[in-house]
């Protein structure tokens, strides 16, 4: 039982913890939170990606903690194991899932015990109102990364948040681009309503959702359906001047392809597109 109950009543630290609010910030006050977060989190900024919610916890009107809320990671294994949805379902509904992407105590380390996870909890209970109040749909779920080099991630087992394993050690660098990662996080997610889990696998959504549903784009097809693209682009005519052609063409559109796809635009986008270009990626020709 973590403390979205009353449990936190029974600790040393209850009466204080009673005083604790939170709720979303001011806008005035979002280059405050902001600096905040650059200065004294380990990650060194305060980019939250798409939507976003930022909330401060306040004890007697001092400012105690800092949250920051945004869109889910587009795919995690151990999540679409947890929800058990289909890739359609997923495109569709991932919007309900909203990731705690910061979080900073601004008290010393032992000074309020157990005032993480009664913060976690005083923010969970009225994300999704805010959530929908501010975007138009609620939230049934949360999800959050936890270096285990620098934390125990106690405070989100004390908030009711279940521990679904470690990620493969990648990170966004660019949009829709992902560098390896020396240090694996933690995966931790909350379901917010006791169904979230079967709403979000099930064939239908309840119909208070189900108006919110994106459209699922993507491919139906398997891979062993298409011909690799580098095969194709090698059937064109090179009409290039043999004089300073350095490489074949198949590869060099290849790699515009691919960093189109990415989001790169220009040749200046494609050209770092291109040096970032792992080597350990098999190339059919010495490009």
């Amino acid at each position: 039982m973590g403390m979205t109950s009353e449990t936190w009543k029974q600790y040393a630290d209850a009466e204080i913890l009673s005083r604790v609010r939170a709720r979303l910030i001011e806008p005035e006050e979002k280059a405050k939170w902001d600096a905040l977060i650059t200065e004294r989190h380990y990650l060194g900024n305060a980019h939250l990606v798409g939507r976003q919610l930022r909330y401060v916890a306040e004890l007697d009107g001092r400012w105690v903690a800092l949250l920051g809320w945004n869109v889910a990671a587009y795919h995690l294994k151990a999540r679409e194991e947890w929800i058990g949805w289909t890739i359609e379902q997923r495109l569709r509904r991932r919007k309900f899932i909203v990731q705690n992407s910061r979080y900073l105590l601004l008290v010393n380390r032992g000074e309020y015990p157990n005032l993480a996870s009664r913060v976690l909890a005083l923010c969970t209970g009225r994300l999704s109102q805010d959530w929908e109040a501010s975007f138009g749909y609620p939230v049934v779920a949360v999800e959050s990364f936890v270096d285990p080099q620098r934390f125990s991630g106690s405070c989100y087992r004390a908030a009711g948040w279940e521990r679904l394993g470690r990620t493969q050690g990648y990170r966004r660098h660019q949009r829709d681009f992902y560098q390896g990662d020396s240090s694996p996080k933690e995966l931790w997610m909350r379901a917010l309503e006791p169904k979230a889990r079967e709403w979000l696998s099930s064939e239908r959504l309840p119909e208070s959702m189900r108006r919110d549903e994106d459209e699922a784009q993507y491919c139906s097809f398997t891979v062993k359906q298409h011909r690799p693209l580098w095969e194709r682009l090698n059937g064109l005519h090179d009409v290039r001047r043999a004089q300073g052609r350095r490489h074949r063409l198949a590869s060099t559109l290849t790699i515009c392809a691919l960093a189109t796809l990415c989001g790169a635009r220009g040749t200046r986008a494609i050209a770092d597109f291109a040096g970032n270009y792992s080597a350990g990626i098999p190339r059919r020709d010495a490009c």
